[in-house]
């Protein structure tokens, strides 16, 4: 084998190893998205709230579809869960209006911090065929520019 070949399988060999490390992050379960209907007990934000129309609705759609993504990809879905459950329940918000507002900002920096701007190409395909039918959001459409803004820097 030259040393060409050896250092391939080196680096496979690399990527397989690290890959079966991170395997229990990818590997969600549908009831981690509970945490949404935890917030709802807690605001009573009804099914129209941000969490059960947005939050709950989006975390079981994202883990129902996460095959469809590279084995980073679904890393960076599990990171990304990670951080939007970690910051909607340490929330102080008056009131579900506010939740809302609150939650939507977290989203961007979430998306930031667990590596957007390193998803490959087909990923992103992926992630935009599932988020683009919310794009009738203001918020949304704003917060989609900054993020990819963020990428460009």
């Amino acid at each position: 084998m030259t040393p060409l070949g050896r250092g391939a399988t080196n680096f496979s060999m690399f990527k397989l190893f690290a890959i079966l490390l991170l395997l229990p992050l990818v590997v969600a379960k549908a009831n981690e998205c509970d945490a949404y209907l935890d917030i709802e007990q807690q605001y009573h934000c009804g099914k129209s709230g941000y969490p059960l129309k947005f939050g709950h609705k989006y975390c079981q759609k994202f883990i129902a579809k996460k095959e469809r993504f590279s084995v980073e990809g679904q890393l960076w879905l599990a990171q990304v869960r990670e951080c939007l459950i970690s910051e909607v329940n340490s929330l102080a918000a008056i009131d579900c209006r506010e939740l809302k507002k609150l939650a939507f900002e977290s989203h961007g920096d979430c998306y930031e911090k667990a590596g957007f701007c390193e998803l490959s190409s087909s990923d992103r395909k992926e992630l935009y065929k599932m988020i683009v039918p919310q794009f009738w959001r203001v918020r949304l459409v704003q917060d989609g520019l900054s993020l990819l803004r963020s990428c460009k820097d």
